[in-house]
Order: C-alpha cells, then structure tokens, then sequence
C-alpha cells in the first residue's frame, strides 16, 4: 500500500485551533479553512511525495512538523483508493470533529459520499475493498470497438481515475 502525501499547510498562527474551529462548522469549505495559511514543502524541496507502508501497513510520514495538515491519499492493489486529512497535533482526539462534520448539512455533487475523516498523527486507515470497472469502448453506428478514447470515474483529483481504451477499445477502471 502507499500513502501519497498531496499537501502540507500551516495557517499564519502556525497552530491548528482555526482549522479545527472551522471544520466544526463548514467542513465543506475549505477556503475558510486555509485562510492565511500556506502550503509547505517536505525535505527535499518536494511538495508530493509517497510513503509506501510496511509488511503490517504501517507508514511513517517524516518531516511534517507540528500543527500542521496534512492531505494524503491511500491507494493500493485491491483497496479503494481514499482521500484523507492528517492533523499533526499530539494527542489530538478528533473524534468530536469528525461527529461535527457528519451532522451538517450540505449541497453535494454525490450525496452517496461520507463526509471527509479527519485523523490524528497516530490513527489506523481501514481501506474499503476496491472495485473495478471493465467494458468495452464502441462506435454508436457500427458497434466497432474505439482505441485511444479516454474514460473518467469520479469527479475530482484525488478521487478520479482515468484509463485509455486499447486499440480493442478494452477499459479498465479501478478504484
């Protein structure tokens, strides 16, 4: 499994009280979120970066420092692929945060969708299995299979994935 770090932020107070006040009323909203906050880099000057998990799925994410978000993707063969938010805050409970975000309402493009999990520096993942999509691609007109024709699932990056038709016009799409 792997844990791809997409961001780091910090907000101008370099402390995750704003945050945390503002998901528990609009989690939805990430500008009010992040507003004066900035994006930070992990060493090496890299703003992404993956972590691959060990044999037990454990992974650690170096170089964050403290007071900080963090929003990452897990992936891997088999599971859902899932967007997660990490506070860098030791002892963090954020079990009153995530109860917060699952009670407000909200318009949403896929009311199927839970709302996001915030989790601590020290939290346990578990992956839904992971689905997969195949088909083939063809002309309306003639049924012919069609090469080369891109097809997406899922609204937003980190959430969607994109494969090409073979030149069978054959697509696979795993989530």
């Amino acid at each position: 499994m792997e844990v791809v770090v997409l961001g780091v932020g910090a907000s101008a107070e370099e402390r995750l009280d704003g945050f945390l006040e503002s998901w528990k009323r609009d989690w939805f909203s990430p500008g009010g979120r992040q507003a004066g906050g900035k994006g930070l880099y992990l060493p090496g000057k890299k703003y992404y970066r993956s972590f691959v998990t060990d044999r037990e799925g454990r992974v650690r994410i170096k170089g964050v420092g403290v007071e900080r978000t963090v929003v990452a993707v897990v992936r891997g063969p088999g599971i859902a692929q899932a967007a997660i938010t990490i506070l860098a805050r030791q002892g963090l409970d954020p079990a009153p945060y995530n109860h917060a975000a699952q009670n407000y309402e909200f318009r949403r493009t896929d009311p199927n969708a839970p709302p996001p999990v915030l989790y601590g520096p020290t939290f346990v993942h578990v992956a839904s299995p992971g689905r997969t999509i195949t088909g083939i691609v063809r002309e309306s007109g003639s049924r012919e299979p069609v090469a080369g024709i891109v097809v997406t699932w899922g609204s937003t990056r980190p959430r969607r994935e994109e494969s090409s038709s073979t030149m069978l016009g054959a697509i696979q799409l795993a989530r």
